[in-house]
């Protein structure tokens, strides 16, 4: 199917619509709690807004280090139900806001600043007029914004703006009449409500619970009073997530099983609101629920059953019948795409390299025209963000691994694919570097990765930087953009991102034999991929660097004390470096969870944790070293750095940068810039691109 591709340099505009102005402030002051004090909510200037609308100053001839350390100017973009209205997530350094645009012409209707260090978090429609936004914060010891569990509610229009559900409801002046939105629970949204413009589906647990103990409640929330109606409460403790069909009847709920890395997955029957088990005969089975139809009756499933990897499966919640779509012969799924007309499943999403899309239903009267939307993005992932009611409009995200995002809405009264917003608008596609999906041999394993390879024909072995990435279990690098390798590339360095065995995506038995193994397994798949770029002579091996964040900062320390002859220079950000101390403090915090976790990937035999430690090993490593860490991050304490540095041989010692003002994540612009600025000054001193 032949889709007409209109306005690729059409940009939304700005045009007065309001005698008021069109810019509101978020209605906070009358909810907040005694004693709590808000700061001044500065207003987001039409200058502002307007550049952040059309992408006014996009794409330089040269890209400096901040056009790479931005944040995406959009987080979400979201259709309303009559497909009239766009609301759109825009970021700025120190918040979220929200705009709500015209899709016709693209105008702004009305915006909405949250206030310094406020953001808007999540966000849906609940009708044709009204949003349902949840809410977040980031501080002066925490850049990055953390969600409260707080919901609004707004018009469109910014009008009848209500605070619903949160800590920071007014105060009862008597025990005879509470306020309903004063909650010590956390809330987050399930879905919007086919047919009930009303109510907000949403799931909440008591803050005062610890996490392992926590019971997630699903309610209906009234979006005029705050009040909220049983829905139904989970069988599974801890973090759980619910599914729910269009009507907004809980139909699945998924949580860490009582086997660490495991999911654990209820289907629930809404007649009597009994939980049961999947039926299967596999002991080692997992389902995690994706997607449920319009037809209410259909749901899909990632599901490994007989299988080492995820498989997309059907599932009939009235005969409880399931069936397998799609699956891969190396992947996990990854994703599934929709039917804008049906909600049923018509594409399954691989991750082996560049995404592989398996078509399913294709009878599905949706089916031909994502294919054909498919076909005009060839090497990029779709994603279908958001659909009108009557599925006429749906708008789709673009990215690849050059391309960071763009927003196109379809229409299917002229089958056209319009585009809409950009995420970063400043990056120019055409300057960027590409990336390669490679693969290498360890021992009988074959070992996946992504290579960034500078623009430019490369006569002569180069330079190269290693990026393993953090977790370092369950998680991966995929295809899309990604900033930092990015970066390095456009700076002439090839960039080698290794999915190592424990990484996700891979299968169950690719993941778990990194069990146990960051200083053997992980390091020894690293030190083979860096082995067989050298043998293509496609790098210098006198010029190799190792730069990883959190658990990628320890595999990066630990590849040069195991490989002192291959590592010419060593850059951690927020790393752990001495594994005992880091069982110690979970165990000194009482975290149950994530020591649960800890144990049974990290391990918790204190001699293998030694021997695994980078700090253990100083002593045999030859390069230098460059340090990053947020004070106050609690996920891994800035005093796993500072003992690095102590620990260090005295002639050579690392540099330690700490962030006042961030996490576990360096997350303001402003830091990001600081220190990849540095970052590139010492890869040039050490390794250099010339």
């Amino acid at each position: 199917m032949k889709i007409a591709v209109a306005g690729k340099v059409m940009m939304p505009r700005i045009v007065a619509t309001r005698r008021r102005s069109d810019h509101r402030r978020m209605p906070w002051a009358h909810h907040v709690c005694a004693g709590y004090r808000r700061p001044e909510i500065p207003r987001l200037s039409k200058l502002l807004l307007l550049l952040a609308l059309t992408g006014a100053g996009q794409a330089q001839a040269t890209m400096s280090v901040s056009d790479f350390t931005r944040h995406a100017r959009y987080s979400e973009a979201v259709l309303s139900p009559d497909g009239a209205y766009l609301a759109v997530n825009v970021v700025r350094p120190d918040s979220r806001d929200l705009a709500v645009i015209r899709v016709d012409d693209m105008s702004l209707a009305f915006s909405i600043s949250a206030g310094q260090y406020e953001h808007v978090y999540d966000l849906n429609w609940a009708s044709d007029t009204r949003l349902v936004v949840s809410l977040g914060l980031s501080g002066k010891t925490h850049a990055q914004p953390i969600p409260t569990g707080e919901i609004m509610s707004i018009e469109r229009d910014g009008a009848d703006g209500r605070y619903l559900f949160g800590m920071r409801g007014t105060r009862s002046d008597t025990d005879n009449n509470p306020d309903r939105t004063r909650r010590f629970r956390f809330a987050s949204q399930v879905s919007p409500m086919q047919g009930d413009p009303e109510h907000a589906l949403i799931q909440s647990f008591s803050i005062m619970d610890r996490p392992e103990r926590r019971q997630a409640l699903a309610e209906r929330l009234e979006l005029k009073s705050g009040r909220s109606h049983w829905a139904t409460r989970s069988p599974i403790t801890g973090t759980v997530e619910f599914l729910a069909d269009g009507t907004g009847e809980i139909r699945y709920v998924q949580g860490e099983s009582d086997q660490p890395g495991r999911v654990h997955a209820l289907v629930r029957d809404p007649a009597t609101d009994e939980w049961s088990e999947i039926p299967t005969t596999d002991p080692l089975a997992e389902f995690v629920p994706l997607h449920i139809a319009d037809d209410n009756r259909t749901g899909y499933l990632k599901v490994r059953e007989g299988s080492d990897r995820y498989c997309l499966h059907r599932h009939d919640l009235v005969s409880g019948k399931r069936s397998r779509m799609a699956c891969h012969p190396t992947s996990d799924l990854s994703d599934i795409l929709t039917s804008p007309s049906t909600g049923h499943v018509i594409g399954a999403v691989f991750d082996a390299g560049p995404p592989i899309v398996t078509w399913v239903n294709p009878s599905d009267p949706d089916s031909r025209v994502l294919r054909g939307i498919a076909a005009q993005f060839q090497g990029n992932a779709i994603h279908l963000t958001s659909r009108s009611r009557d599925g006429r409009r749906f708008v789709v995200r673009v990215d690849s691994d050059i391309n960071p995002g763009r927003f196109y809405l379809f229409d299917r009264d002229s089958a056209t694919l319009r585009y809409l917003l950009a995420r970063r608008p400043w990056i120019d596609s055409a300057q960027m570097p590409t990336r390669q999906s490679i693969s290498w041999r360890n021992g009988d394993t074959m070992i996946h990765g992504y290579l960034t390879v500078p623009q430019g024909a490369q006569s002569k072995p180069a330079p190269l930087v290693v990026m393993p990435h953090g977790g370092p279990f369950d998680v991966r690098d995929t295809w899309a953009w990604h900033a930092e390798s990015a970066l390095l590339a456009s700076r002439g360095y090839l960039v080698l991102q290794p999915q190592y065995r424990g990484s996700g995506g891979f299968g169950r038995t690719y993941r778990n034999e990194g069990r146990h193994a960051i200083g053997s397994t992980m390091t020894g798949d690293i030190a083979a991929g860096i082995t067989a770029l050298i043998q293509d002579q496609r790098v210098d091996p006198n010029r190799i660097a190792m730069v990883g964040e959190s658990f990628g900062a320890t595999l990066s320390v630990m590849m040069a004390a195991q490989y002192p002859d291959n590592v010419a220079a060593i850059v951690g950000i927020a790393g752990g470096y001495d594994l005992v101390l880091q069982r110690r403090e979970l165990v000194a915090a009482d975290d149950r969870v994530s020591l649960r976790f800890f144990d049974a990937f990290t391990g918790s035999d204190k001699t293998l944790l030694k021997a695994h430690s980078p700090i253990q090993h100083v002593e045999s490593i030859r390069a230098p070293a460059l340090l990053f860490h947020g004070k106050h991050d609690r996920t891994i304490r800035v005093g796993q750095a500072r003992r690095l540095v102590s620990a260090w041989p005295a002639d050579d010692k690392p540099n330690l940068t700490v962030f006042d003002d961030e996490g576990h994540s360096i997350f303001a612009p402003r830091n990001r810039a600081a220190m990849w600025t540095q970052i590139l000054d010492f890869l040039d001193e050490h390794i250099g691109n010339s």
